[in-house]
């Protein structure tokens, strides 16, 4: 497989991303998750790498690897059938950024993910057993080595660790065949990508866990009603020792995932602010956010509340985990929050428990 591993690897590349743009489609247009101007401007701009990702592929293609593979007999009409469906393919592209509403997005990034599966699939049913028996790796590599002299050049700082993110595996396998090259512009463009995924999705790998704490309390109130308290984040300053204040950001207004805020905390004489983004949002279950890495604060944390009905009201677990290097860690043990955290979480909780109490009370 070593000749083809770059060809799998932009096609894992292409069905990662056109599903995860699907999915964040179908979330907005049915009303389950918030995208704002700001997140879907940033959206635009990934979305136009990767066609720009996927249009070089295919160039590459028709002008490099399909005059290739006709050199193979009986191979031509399955070729003819692949090249026609690229003109299928530009079309939804098209739609797609240049769409006019949510649900004109989820319907167009849909067909496109659904289409470019079937058109991958026949490609690497075709191609990967015809480079294999007929063309071989030396004649392939020739091919590649044209294509690289062709006239589109991908985008190196966005292509390299878009790949290395939709399959870390076979990125591994084309860094060891390239050489330290591709490993050393991964390193350098790494971070500035994952940004861009927060930026557009909300989502990004952040590295393994390196501390964590519990808390939890008994509310004398139903889930529900402490669940409201918690969602509307512009509450925690009531509640938090540390957040004494918070706004929605970037259009939103209430809790679904992927609504954005901005808190600001104090530690000591430490002042500082985080923006957030909702994950979980599952009224009277479980809400969650996570703190948004930045260029000068890679940390992040997911900070989450668990609600389980008990008798007489919730029993509510707070929980966090901060994912960090060793600079934000050497922080959090010398000014204390590694163990202060903990004890500001259960405080939280108290506070907590003593507004759902009054909110019953004035129900009642």
């Amino acid at each position: 497989m070593s000749e083809l591993s770059g060809y799998l690897l932009i096609h894992a590349g292409i069905r990662t991303e056109l599903h995860r743009l699907a999915a964040l489609a179908d979330g907005v247009a049915a009303g389950r998750r918030h995208a704002g101007p700001r997140q879907l401007a940033a959206l635009r701009s990934l979305v136009a790498d990767v066609f720009d990702t996927i249009h070089h592929h295919h160039v590459g293609e028709d002008e490099h690897l399909w005059p290739l593979l006709r050199t193979v007999p009986g191979i031509a009409p399955e070729l003819d059938a692949l090249e026609a469906e690229h003109d299928l393919l530009d079309p939804l592209m098209d739609r797609i950024a240049n769409y006019r509403d949510p649900a004109d997005l989820a319907a167009s990034s849909r067909e496109l993910a659904d289409l470019m599966d079937r058109h991958l699939a026949a490609e690497e049913a075709l191609v990967v057993p015809t480079v294999r028996a007929h063309i071989g790796p030396e004649r392939y590599a020739a091919m590649e080595k044209a294509m690289r002299r062709g006239g589109v050049k991908p985008k190196l700082s966005f292509v390299v660790p878009w790949l290395a993110a939709a399959d870390p595996a076979l990125f591994a396998e084309v860094g060891r065949e390239q050489g330290m090259v591709v490993r050393i512009l991964h390193r350098l463009t790494r971070g500035a990508y994952e940004r861009r995924v927060w930026a557009a999705y909300g989502t990004s790998a952040t590295g393994p866990v390196t501390l964590t704490g519990r808390a939890e309390q008994f509310v004398a109130a139903a889930p529900d009603t402490v669940y409201d308290l918690l969602a509307d984040v512009t509450r925690m300053g009531r509640f938090s020792p540390e957040c004494h204040r918070v706004e929605w950001l970037d259009g939103a207004d209430r809790a679904l995932p992927g609504a954005r805020f901005r808190g600001h905390n104090r530690f000591g004489p430490a002042r500082w602010s985080r923006e957030c983004v909702v994950i979980t949002a599952e009224p009277g279950t479980e809400f969650a956010f996570r703190t948004v890495p930045e260029r000068t604060k890679s940390d992040s944390t997911v900070w989450r509340f668990v609600l389980r009905p008990v008798d007489g009201g919730t029993l509510v677990t707070q929980t966090f985990e901060l994912s960090a290097n060793r600079l934000v860690m050497l922080f959090e043990r010398l000014s204390g929050r590694d163990t202060g955290t903990p004890v500001a979480m259960r405080q939280t909780l108290r506070r907590l428990s003593e507004a759902a109490a009054a909110e019953t009370a004035t129900v009642r």
